[in-house]
């Protein structure tokens, strides 16, 4: 069990190694550029909080949830590919890796039907 064990660590901490990036050769002017981003999206609130209409609040939720399931359908192929591949090799040995194969699936299906089962939750709301 422990060999097990102490090659399962190795192969999620390795990609992690090998996807490192090296340090940056001057970290204070990235520094810089970083605490000058972030002034430049500071929003005053000393004078209270500009009101927002609900058409501005709704574009801004929907600009948010677009941006996030683009970046899960970037991602999420891959993540899955990685899944699979590790789950085919210990499902020879483990039972629960032959059903991580299938949670995986199932929730890239979710991730690319996102969209359709959204609208179908609003048209049965409405």
């Amino acid at each position: 069990m422990k060999k097990i064990t102490l090659i399962i660590l190795f192969m999620l901490l390795f990609p992690a190694c090998a996807y490192a990036e090296p340090v940056a050769e001057s970290p204070s002017i990235q520094i810089a550029e970083t605490t000058d981003s972030i002034n430049s999206n500071v929003l005053n609130v000393g004078s209270g909080i500009p009101p927002v209409s609900q058409e501005e609040l709704d574009a801004k939720a929907n600009n948010m949830v677009n941006s996030l399931h683009q970046l899960a359908m970037k991602v999420s192929p891959q993540l899955v590919v990685v899944v699979l591949i590790i789950g085919a090799v210990f499902g020879v040995f483990l039972q629960a890796a032959r059903r991580i194969i299938i949670f995986a699936l199932i929730g890239l299906t979710l991730i690319y039907w996102a969209p359709m089962i959204v609208s179908l939750w609003v048209q049965f709301i409405q």
